[in-house]
């Protein structure tokens, strides 16, 4: 009888931890932005769409898509992972993101992908993209906010063409292969609502 009243107590206890409401408080915010990125490729842009998540006001977790026309314009589909460092009003963090880039090239680069004769084909590969910097969010009296990040990213993606090669009696269908790797600084800024 002992054991089974103190299982029941334990089994009370559990379940009453369980129904207490968390300590933890979850907003939804989401938030529009543009980079300018510089790297050896020269400058280019992104513009961007993030929705989040943020827990006890410390950690933000959240997806992001949106464009980047650096080298090749893709499609950066990414999961983002924020830490807040509370200091009054003004707030800083540090962020980092990772994901799939999907290739998705304009029309006037596909005319640069030299494609010569009526065999070869070219395509475009989608790659990877990773993103990591420190911001600073500036929040507005009523409502939103605007905030500065500056930080470092990489992508990734891969192009091949076929052409016909003359090898002396006939022609050979030649597959080539290049892969891009873009590394670049990026000053982004922002709206969040």
């Amino acid at each position: 009888m002992k054991h089974t009243t103190t299982l029941c107590l334990l089994l009370l206890t559990c379940s009453g931890g369980l129904s207490q409401p968390p300590d933890q408080k979850w907003s939804w915010n989401a938030s529009v932005s543009g980079a300018f990125l510089h790297g050896g490729s020269g400058p280019g842009a992104q513009a961007f769409l993030t929705i989040e998540a943020v827990a006890s006001d410390r950690w933000g977790f959240g997806a992001t898509t949106g464009f980047d026309y650096y080298g090749y314009r893709s499609l950066p589909l990414t999961v983002d992972l924020r830490r807040y460092f509370p200091a009054g009003s003004r707030r800083l963090f540090a962020h980092g993101s990772a994901g799939p880039n999907l290739a998705r090239p304009t029309g006037y680069q596909w005319d640069d992908v030299p494609v010569l004769g009526s065999s070869s084909e070219a395509a475009f590969q989608d790659g990877v993209y990773a993103e990591m910097g420190l911001g600073c969010i500036l929040p507005f009296k009523r409502s939103g906010a605007l905030f500065a990040e500056a930080g470092y990213s990489v992508k990734t993606m891969g192009m091949y063409y076929t052409e016909p090669v003359w090898n002396g009696t006939g022609n050979t269908v030649v597959r080539r292969e290049f892969d891009y790797t873009y590394r670049r600084l990026l000053l982004r800024i922002g709206y969040r609502f």
